[in-house]
């Protein structure tokens, strides 16, 4: 092969590679565009619809004079919508904190069975309405791990309140934990409705929710799993799950500790 037949042979190769990563990059592009696009649609669609109710109760209040109970009926849903806002402000909020923060500056020793504890008494008002049992379960030798409580504090409470509401009453959820080398793997398990083998694909997506009207119904603003997923992905771990409908679901993640 001469010299220039070489350079040529070069040249073609380079701008083949090159080609393929720009074109990787374009689709990269098209899809976080996407995304962008999807996520300002579901952030619309989940504002819009408590505050239509809370205008058209307004109006209500403002122009046809109800007596004084229907105008209380109308202020307790009015604020309750009102309620459903702040909470996913609050939610938005929480989770560009978490896209941006660096859990290495909050680093604390967190002894595993206290933490359970109050995990525990926390909830204990909704396990013993329902007749939950409750059982957690670490592996020797993990007791004291060092990691950011307040983030760790943030994935339990999301996975044990949606496995209460989720549980049928009478179920059984148990946390479990062991160390995995320089990770600790965590289980939160239920015995609950479970979810379907399409809807694990979507679950950690901002807004989506398995069962919307009975999400809506318990005050849930669909961003829950997604805070947990960039919770656990800033302690340096990854989530999944693991569902069949009418057997319940375990959710189950690694962190860096």
């Amino acid at each position: 092969m001469t010299p220039e037949l070489a350079v040529t042979a070069v040249a073609l190769s380079l701008a083949g590679i090159l080609s393929f990563w720009i074109l990787r990059l374009y689709r990269k592009l098209q899809a976080m565009e996407q995304y962008r696009r999807d996520l300002i649609v579901n952030i619309t669609h989940e504002f819009l619809t408590p505050l239509t109710v809370i205008k058209g109760y307004a109006e209500t209040l403002l122009l046809d004079k109800p007596d004084r109970r229907q105008a209380q009926s109308h202020i307790e849903i009015v604020q309750s919508h009102a309620d459903r806002l702040m909470k996913m402000v609050e939610d938005l909020l929480r989770l560009s904190r978490l896209e941006n923060v660096n859990p290495r500056e909050r680093l604390s020793l967190v002894d595993l069975r206290e933490f359970c504890g109050e995990l525990y008494h926390r909830f204990k008002p909704r396990l013993d309405a329902r007749k939950i049992a409750w059982n957690f379960a670490f592996k020797p030798p993990l007791g004291n791990i060092e990691t950011d409580p307040g983030i760790l504090e943030i994935i339990f409470n999301n996975l044990v309140g949606n496995a209460i509401k989720y549980s049928e009453p009478g179920g059984r959820i148990e946390i479990c934990g062991e160390r995995e080398g320089l990770n600790v793997r965590f289980e939160v398990r239920d015995r609950g409705i479970g979810i379907s083998r399409e809807d694990q694909k979507r679950i950690f997506e901002r807004f989506y929710r398995v069962n919307k009207d009975r999400a809506r119904e318990s005050g849930g603003t669909g961003l829950g799993l997604s805070i947990v997923k960039h919770a656990v992905k800033s302690l340096g771990g990854e989530i999944a799950v693991e569902s069949e409908p009418g057997r319940g679901s375990v959710f189950y993640f690694t962190i860096r500790a």
